[in-house]
């Protein structure tokens, strides 16, 4: 049979696009908007607003090149709430703020759960509805949720107008986290757009900006495209409905689990050191969530300034941990149900999100359990059931259909057979190997073996990476930094260094690791994950 290699997270039309992986954003956009970045602060010494129209202008580019066709559908939405945003400031009221958040739903609504809501109506009426072909605008998700806190934020008097128009129009475009966050608060950024852009060229701010892409775009292009391969080949595999192997199904999961993680991870420290580059200090996003040892612990690493906006801006509202205890564990039901449809028009999204809520309850539970009883959980079984509990719900995050998924829980149960690849059991003991080739042959696709021994490497090589690299907080400290700017309830970035010396050096390393990388990736062009959400 042949079973066709299917990248993950290609959703949108096929054509040639500015990814910060690719040879034309390191060696053309970048550059160039850097270059006209700051030779207009050279031109205007202390002044913030021509350099806020450079950055206005790169980020059109960079989000026309794709399809520019959805810049009028950005542009409209910029301008929609940011009037919306000061009729809320001169006369709040709750009336105004729903109007102006159902059509930021509607319009996400419609170009992304069009297809889902037809498809599933038409099903249940067995009306024959055809889902209409609607092309997913890039990053809707992400913009329309950072104008949503914004006008949540208008409306509560937590910020202010005082850079107007065009302030608020590169806080929603500004191309480093654009397309898939951090998700921005416009107290993170205001003060530093009116402070911070007319301040001096910073060598050493640079050096650490340069630093961060480097680090993120290794694990983007050498961990997790490298991982890619075996996690498409499996659920590729599922969704044709054959079963895999008992160690080809967690092979394929541990694969895709490390895979999403060093593929955002990855872009979200890039993000951070295109911004640091400008001047502009973002949240953090990851905190090394693969180590945590509870559900809750994850939630407080993974994607944290989603996780942030959804206690924010929905669990908090809907009552929090305020009143009974089963309303907790519904508003964090409810919570996690939106944050699954956040991510994608489909019942696989739904259930993972439906499952996250699940144990979250049960970890809010235990905990209550453990503050009432003194009961002990130990620690590594914590991480073990925390590691395992989020890494059985990615397959509902990473199969195409729920048939797809079921087939691989199936297959993770032993339903496909123990079979281990001949690649390892000739690399095993003569007793050994003889044992395991009693147990079955490796699974054959057109005589080729789903793994092969480089890929068992590649899989425990980056699994070690993830368990024992430090946090993005603890990689900066290794910079020996002296301050740190940034605000807003998520800590900023550190931008500085202490020596010139230091400087040199990792400009020096990070320069020559991105030509590199740069012409590696020319060869292996993938986009990120969560560019389709």
């Amino acid at each position: 049979m042949n079973i066709p290699s299917v990248s993950y997270g290609q959703k949108q039309a096929a054509r040639q696009r500015v990814l910060f992986n690719s040879l034309e954003f390191i060696f053309i956009f970048l550059p160039f908007s850097l270059a006209a970045f700051y030779g207009v602060r050279w031109l205007f010494p202390g002044s913030s607003r021509p350099l806020l129209v450079v950055l206005l202008v790169a980020s059109t580019v960079f989000y026309g090149y794709w399809n520019v066709d959805y810049l009028w559908l950005l542009a409209g939405s910029v301008l929609f709430n940011y009037g919306c945003g000061e009729l809320l400031r001169r006369y709040p009221g709750k009336g105004l703020l729903a109007v102006a958040i159902a059509i930021n739903i509607l319009l996400l609504g419609i170009f992304k759960y069009t297809g889902f809501l037809v498809t599933e109506i038409s099903r249940f009426f067995d009306a024959g509805w055809s889902a209409p072909d609607i092309l997913l605008p890039l990053a809707i998700s992400f913009f329309t949720f950072q104008q949503i806190a914004y006008l949540v934020d208008c409306y509560r008097s937590e910020t202010a107008g005082q850079g107007g128009f065009l302030e608020y129009a590169v806080f929603v475009t500004f191309f480093p986290q654009l397309i898939a966050g951090p998700i921005v608060r416009h107290t993170d950024v205001a003060s530093q757009f009116r402070n911070r852009l007319g301040s001096a060229f910073s060598s050493p701010l640079m050096a650490v900006g340069i630093t961060l892409f480097v680090f993120g775009f290794s694990k983007k292009v050498i961990i997790a495209d490298s991982l890619a391969p075996m996690a498409d080949r499996a659920f590729s595999v599922v969704e044709t409905g054959m079963l895999l192997s008992l160690f080809e199904a967690w092979a394929g999961l541990l694969a895709f689990t490390l895979q999403i993680y060093f593929d955002f991870s990855g872009y979200t420290d890039m993000a951070l050191g295109l911004a640091a580059m400008f001047g502009i200090s973002l949240p953090v996003n990851f905190r090394s969530p693969y180590k945590a040892r509870s559900i809750i612990d994850f939630w407080r690493r993974w994607h944290i300034t989603l996780s942030t906006f959804l206690r924010d801006y929905l669990y908090i509202p809907l009552g929090g941990s305020r009143g009974a205890s089963y309303r907790r564990y519904v508003n964090l039901l409810i919570v996690m149900l939106i944050g699954g449809l956040w991510h994608g028009a489909g019942w696989t999204f739904v259930f993972w999100g439906a499952a996250h809520g699940l144990m979250l309850c049960l970890n809010h539970f235990w905990v209550r359990s453990v503050a009432d009883n003194r009961l002990v959980f130990p620690r590594v079984a914590g991480w073990c059931l925390t590691f395992a509990g989020v890494a059985l719900a990615w397959v509902l995050f990473r199969a195409e259909t729920l048939p797809g998924a079921s087939v691989m829980y199936a297959s993770l149960a032993g339903f496909g057979g123990v079979a281990i690849p001949q690649t390892i059991v000739t690399g095993l003991p003569d007793m050994l190997g003889s044992v395991f080739a009693v147990v079955g042959g490796p699974v054959q696709w057109d005589g080729e073996r789903v793994f092969q021994a480089r890929d068992l490497m590649i899989l425990m090589a980056s699994f070690g990476l993830c368990l024992l690299m430090p946090r993005l907080d603890e990689v900066l400290s290794i910079l020996k930094h002296d301050r740190v700017f940034g605000g807003g309830r998520v800590r900023g970035l550190v931008l500085t260094v202490q020596d010139s010396r230091t400087t040199g050096i990792l400009c020096g390393v990070a320069i020559s690791a991105m030509l590199w990388i740069g012409v590696l990736s020319a060869v292996r062009d993938r986009t990120f994950l969560y560019f389709q959400f």
